[in-house]
């Protein structure tokens, strides 16, 4: 039995390094008197905002956001100076610069199907997780865990198995987020804990 356990945490060690990739980044530029764009429409949680200073002093700073989701108030140094935003929720987050108060922007995430914390689609165990972490779920389902920072950590294809086994030996202490992708679109989310 020991030997079946450490093959398995052996293939799926080797998997998960083999299968990192990086979440999308959005650019917005911070103009003289505008972000460009104002208004971003096609952002999925797990992306970065990034916003670059073209000249001037601005800041971009969260107006309203999803609950849950963090604020942010960022100062730029100078031109070329860069922030990053992870988005982390669902729903529309606005900001603004504070020195110009009609300098503002917006972007907005939405999953199709999306089924936040729903346990009947898939479950996890142990919970919180520590060095291993197993997702049960349907058939044809694409498995993606990622952290706060958007970073992809783990990614795999939709496979006829119904188990996943992910080594996070590797992981700091944290929340991540696992997204689950149906081979007929249906994408679910859930927040997990690694102590």
């Amino acid at each position: 039995m020991k030997t079946l356990v450490l093959s398995t945490l052996f293939f799926f060690s080797a998997f998960v390094s083999s299968a990192q990739s990086s979440a999308a980044i959005h650019n917005v530029s911070v103009n003289s008197n505008n972000f460009s764009p104002s208004t971003l429409t096609d952002v999925q949680v797990g992306d970065i905002i990034r916003w670059t200073l073209n000249g001037g002093s601005h800041t971009t700073t969260s107006v309203s956001i999803p609950a849950g989701a963090a604020t942010w108030d960022y100062t730029f140094s100078g031109a070329g100076d860069t922030f990053d935003y992870t988005v982390t929720e669902e729903g529309t987050y606005t900001y603004e610069c504070r020195f110009h108060g009609g300098m503002t922007g917006s972007f907005a995430t939405s999953l199709v199907g999306l089924s936040n914390q729903n346990s009947t689609i898939f479950s996890t165990f142990p919970v919180p997780f520590n060095d291993f972490i197993i997702i049960n779920h349907p058939v044809n389902t694409g498995v993606k865990l990622i952290d706060t920072y958007g970073r992809v950590i783990f990614t795999e294809d939709a496979s006829s198995k119904e188990v996943t086994g992910i080594d996070t030996y590797h992981l700091d202490k944290g929340i991540y987020i696992l997204i689950l992708k149906n081979t007929d679109g249906t994408v679910t989310t859930k927040k997990v804990l690694k102590n």
